[in-house]
């Protein structure tokens, strides 16, 4: 009977030790720290720039940049902005192994010829802090 006892006594203190080291490993997880890499978020972008060629004033356009997290920890993106006047977006939160698009716009109403618009953000990938997003096209009237 005191083996038995001793036992489910070990599986507490097993059971503890996991529940303590789950919210050690979040900590870590969340951490701003540059020394954990192996559970920091990890940022994939297929393309950072999309030309669109020649294209007729036509109003907004949306172009979307499928941003994939293949790390271990939640991918946040801050814009930093677009030089646009325009505010920047609120944080994008991409969980592990997850896609999420960034949509930028590209307003061709009032703007003609070559455009380039470029959008900046900085991300908690200790391997990537910063990147750009870029939409090239010439605009031309209608």
């Amino acid at each position: 009977m005191i083996f038995k006892n001793q036992t489910m006594s070990n599986r507490l203190f097993l059971a503890t030790i996991v529940i303590i080291l789950g919210g050690s490993i979040a900590m870590v997880c969340c951490s701003q720290s540059t020394h954990v890499t192996a559970m920091a978020p990890l940022l994939n972008i297929a393309t950072k720039k999309v030309d669109l060629g020649a294209i007729t004033s036509a109003g907004i356009r949306e172009i979307l940049f499928p941003i994939e997290n293949k790390g271990l920890c939640r991918l946040v993106l801050n814009e930093v902005g677009c030089g646009c006047g325009e505010p920047p977006r609120k944080a994008i939160l991409i969980p592990p192994g997850k896609t999420k698009d960034v949509v930028v716009a590209l307003d061709t109403r009032s703007e003609f010829g070559d455009i380039e618009k470029k959008i900046s953000f900085t991300t908690n990938d200790p391997n990537q802090a910063r990147f750009e997003l870029t939409v090239l096209a010439k605009v031309k009237q209608k």
